[in-house]
């Protein structure tokens, strides 16, 4: 499984078990910066590139008068289908968050969702970017007061870091992803609009769904170098109006080579309505992911790449 830290910087070692977590290692090198350890999983999702076109133009407010950011050609190996450009699904576990030079440990683990469309350019620039359509966001534990606590980095990053984080509801609430039986492992993030944590979840909408298992022997799958340079490409950042701002954010991730090994899974993501879109109609009518599926629910056949 994918063990990160994050410059986010990222720091990867591979483990047996869904809640094994390596230490940061990189934050005694970077002490000026956020860096935490991570345990991701990436999906690469073969989508429809008018459907990610158009994601963009809803994530990106004003992109679909303006143009400036378009779809670049990604490498052979991404090339998933004909007329289709990769998306990356990923979800994760984090924790030993360092902050700042006085290297400040977090005491919060959080849980994490992403849906980001690589291999963008803006305007006449080929440089490739991650262009992201969602971001979810939650704490590991159920409690009332830690739970909104995920509300404080989503707002920051929302309104002052450029990156729109949404309040996010995670299933394991503990873990990267769950074991469910014979060899099959899942997780599931929903988008926490209201929380009601004395009665149930309260108003949430569906985002993502992750079902997979081991595949020592996938029919395609990119080399883990394309898979570092994919998630390593910068984020495009929005402006306070949610529009492209022309900056870019990199979130560098690093593995522990000497002691990691690369594992293929194949796996099904199941895109909800709020995996795209922009604001609380994205949850209210499907997602424009969601309808760019062969059964207009969301339903993606895909592989991933775990570190």
């Amino acid at each position: 499984m994918a063990r990160l830290s994050f410059i986010l910087l990222a720091l990867a070692r591979l483990f047996g078990q869904s809640k094994a977590q390596c230490p940061n290692l990189v934050a005694q090198f970077n002490p000026n910066a956020r860096t935490m350890s991570s345990n991701n999983t990436w999906f690469i999702l073969p989508v429809p590139k008018t459907a990610v076109q158009k994601a963009i133009d809803e994530a990106y407010l004003g992109n679909a008068i303006t143009k400036q950011l378009k779809l670049l050609d990604p490498p052979d190996e991404l090339v998933l289908g004909d007329g289709t450009h990769p998306v990356i699904v990923a979800a994760g576990y984090s924790s030993d968050i360092r902050q700042s030079i006085l290297q400040i440990d977090g005491t919060l683990n959080m849980l994490g969702a992403q849906i980001i469309v690589p291999f963008v350019g803006k305007d006449v620039s080929k440089t490739p970017l991650n262009a992201p359509l969602v971001i979810y966001l939650g704490v590991t534990d159920a409690a009332l007061f830690r739970r909104l606590a995920a509300i404080i980095p989503a707002a920051v990053s929302t309104l002052v870091g450029g990156l729109a984080v949404r309040l996010g509801n995670s299933l394991p609430s503990n873990a990267a992803y769950q074991s469910d039986n014979d060899g099959l492992f899942s997780s599931n993030t929903k988008w926490q609009i209201v929380g009601n944590p004395f009665s149930g979840l309260g108003v949430i909408i569906e985002a993502l769904d992750l079902h997979f298992t081991t595949n020592p022997t996938p029919p395609a799958a990119p080399s883990f170098k394309t898979l570092k340079s994919v998630i390593n490409q910068p984020y495009l950042l929005k402006g306070p109006t949610g529009s492209a701002t022309g900056k870019c954010q990199r979130n560098t991730y690093f593995f522990n080579n000497a002691t990691a090994q690369v594992v293929f899974r194949s796996g099904r993501v199941i895109l909800g309505p709020a995996a795209s879109g922009d604001g609380i109609t994205s949850g209210v009518v499907s997602g424009t992911l969601q309808q760019a599926s062969k059964d207009k629910a969301g339903t993606y056949d895909a592989f991933k790449i775990i570190k």
